[in-house]
């Protein structure tokens, strides 16, 4: 499901998805998955720049130039 630029965060994502900025466009996005890249912390708003959180039970290795779900 795609949220429009106006809407998210404001109008939160199904549950389950994350609300994401890329290049000024946001969107709901799923989860990253293992080996997947990610986002370690929400930016400005609430709202994730570029990638989304991993899922449940992974986490976000960030000592990695491209930071990837482990």
């Amino acid at each position: 499901m795609i949220i429009n630029a106006g809407d998210c965060p404001e109008t939160p994502c199904p549950d389950g998805e994350y609300c994401i900025r890329v290049l000024g466009s946001t969107s709901c996005s799923k989860a990253a998955k293992s080996r997947h890249a990610c986002s370690a912390e929400p930016g400005r708003g609430g709202v994730y720049d570029f990638v989304p959180p991993c899922e449940s039970g992974l986490k976000c290795d960030t000592s990695k130039t491209i930071h990837t779900c482990d």
